[in-house]
């Protein structure tokens, strides 16, 4: 160990260097470790998905520690550049990689992520105008990947607002805005139903985008009948 948040990867390769247990504490040490600040929401439970058990990762425990340790070498030898202002290594590749996942993932894709072509010309349509953003706003934002077009799309966007059902996916879209260096005070994910619990519903906002799920079973609940938002349709 280098430390009570790092790990040595230098023989994670090694049978007998068990780094699973290592891993998962210090996963739990991050979320904790912003316990009493203002950062606290948007890093709580925030690698709750995250499996190290997972039959997945492999049969025995020792397939899924030496994969594990293979990625973790392989990610300890990338130059993430992070003294360059302008780079976004670890954020660009974050978003390749959902990109990839959804790609195999068939209908289900539009649940948590907009393909690029998409999300590029939606964010070239709300900045062609205004190309400095009080805030930006996403009801379905699934991992968040059309916000952060639109942000890189804008001069400036002071503000990231979305709001996400899925409770992965709303994990996700959180580590991908920390991935892409959006401080913790300029974006605000909620987890609820935009459609019956919005949870920014007195905001005004410069900007609106969205792709929503269309195939999703959406709910005939009472509560739309006294919602001025769709009373009106009956």
């Amino acid at each position: 160990m280098k430390g009570s948040n790092q790990l040595d990867t230098g023989n994670a390769g090694d049978s007998h260097n068990f780094i699973l247990g290592d891993l998962t504490r210090i996963l739990k040490n991050i979320e904790q470790s912003t316990l009493g600040t203002d950062s606290a929401d948007d890093f709580s439970n925030l690698f709750e998905d995250l499996d190290l058990t997972s039959s997945k990762l492999g049969a025995t425990e020792k397939a899924k520690n030496d994969l594990v340790a293979k990625v973790l070498v392989y990610l300890d030898k990338i130059d993430f550049n992070l003294s360059d202002s302008n780079a976004d290594v670890l954020g660009d590749a974050y978003e390749y990689l959902i990109g990839e996942f959804a790609s195999g993932a068939g209908k289900k894709a539009d649940e948590f992520y907009t393909p690029q072509p998409v999300s590029s010309l939606l964010a070239k349509l709300v900045t062609s105008t205004n190309k400095n953003l009080k805030s930006v706003y996403d009801p379905t934002c699934g991992s968040g990947s059309l916000l952060l077009r639109v942000k890189r799309e804008a001069n400036q966007v002071d503000k990231i607002y979305g709001q996400e059902l899925n409770r992965t996916t709303y994990n996700l879209a959180r580590m991908n805005m920390i991935l892409h260096d959006v401080h913790y005070a300029d974006f605000d994910i909620r987890q609820e139903d935009t459609l019956e619990h919005p949870q920014h519903r007195d905001l005004r906002f410069d900007a609106i985008v969205a792709n929503p799920p269309f195939s999703a079973q959406w709910s005939a609940s009472q509560l739309h009948m006294s919602d001025d938002r769709f009373s009106v349709y009956r």
